[in-house]
């Protein structure tokens, strides 16, 4: 799959899957999970701070965090996925930033070697649907598979 066709598939996702069950705007914990569950099942291990990083197994793989800690206000949502079968997790960031800038701990988390997606940017800055995103490609993920998630 080519990376025009995977960006295609989430732009589709996102318009016409979770912008109707979040909206456009600012989403909370409450409503990415609720979604979550949902769209993803059992699978979907839950809406974390980035100080309480939950470690993922082939059961539960996927998970949203947000950069701030549990004694802040959340600031912005990002994905991360266990890889299947692997010591590894794949991380996905709107704004197309490495993981070791933006949540240094998650190295730390027990989630084995973590990789980053393409790193091009998906969200202008004035936006503020960072956590339709993080829905959006883990839906991608788990529809396509990682090769396709790679990409976005």
């Amino acid at each position: 799959m080519t990376e025009v066709k995977a960006e295609q598939l989430y732009n589709d996702t996102l318009k016409n899957i979770i912008y109707p069950l979040t909206g456009n705007k600012s989403t909370y914990m409450n409503d990415l999970d609720r979604v979550g569950r949902k769209l993803l099942g059992i699978k979907f291990r839950g809406v974390f701070p980035s100080d309480k990083i939950p470690k993922l197994n082939d059961l539960k793989p996927y998970c949203i965090l947000n950069l701030d800690k549990s004694t802040e206000s959340g600031s912005h949502w990002v994905s991360v996925a266990k890889i299947h079968g692997k010591d590894k997790s794949i991380t996905y960031d709107s704004f197309g930033r490495s993981n070791k800038k933006i949540i240094p701990s998650l190295s730390k988390s027990g989630n084995g070697t973590i990789i980053d997606t393409d790193r091009d940017v998906e969200q202008k800055i004035e936006e503020t649907d960072c956590g339709a995103r993080s829905l959006s490609w883990l839906y991608v993920l788990d529809k396509y598979g990682v090769d396709v998630a790679k990409l976005i």
